[in-house]
């Protein structure tokens, strides 16, 4: 997939060659109370959504041109309430994005049950994406390994998750947001980004 990333403000022989939208988020600052559950959501969830959408943009595997439309499943956990109103609000915010990579999209909400049931219905649906919610952080790595093979970005709304599976998630860097990348389940997932993209985000191996 090629992605985008959030970094500390870059030299400017790389700021005048940076996408206007890398520039404003390599000095966007996130100023947010401290949450009260344990794997809340660092970068809020409006703010996930923009920047999902441009590393959307960046995918160079799957091919997201030949798609007919981008189609995204958010997955929540049905016994927290928080991971109910964490996939309200993502839902919500992706239902206010015009296009996606110049494509149409359609976002739904998916309730977990198992990874296998999950992987079936994300090949089923010809999923694009699947962004796990707060609540899901034990459920991220069986879901990593029931993907692999399949070509759908995961992405994990708590940063943590990425070291559990996700492919992608959002952390704070002194207070600036960035984009965290699993490469190894990237590759697992036949996800592939833009190399010079990748080189704004944190790899994990």
């Amino acid at each position: 997939m090629g992605g985008g990333a959030i970094c500390h403000p870059m030299p400017r022989t790389h700021v005048l060659h940076a996408p206007a939208w890398i520039l404003l988020l390599s000095v966007a600052v996130v100023a947010v109370a401290g949450p009260a559950w344990a794997d809340a959501p660092a970068v809020p969830l409006q703010l996930q959504v923009q920047l999902s959408t441009k590393v959307i943009e960046y995918v160079q595997a799957p091919p997201i041109p030949s798609l007919d439309r981008i189609r995204i499943g958010i997955v929540v956990k049905t016994s927290s309430a928080e991971s109910l109103r964490a996939g309200a609000e993502l839902k919500a915010a992706f239902d206010r994005t015009d296009r996606i990579a110049g494509k149409p999209h359609e976002q739904s909400i998916v309730e977990w049950s198992s990874a296998p049931a999950l992987a079936e219905q994300s090949r089923s649906q010809h999923l694009t994406v699947l962004y796990f919610t707060s609540g899901l952080e034990a459920e991220v790595g069986p879901s990593a390994m029931a993907l692999a093979g399949q070509p759908v970005v995961t992405i994990g709304a708590v940063g943590s998750f990425v070291s559990s599976g996700a492919v992608l998630g959002f952390e704070l860097v002194s207070g600036h947001p960035k984009m965290v990348l699993n490469l190894r389940q990237a590759k697992k997932q036949e996800i592939v980004l833009r190399a010079a993209v990748m080189k704004l985000m944190r790899i994990v191996e």
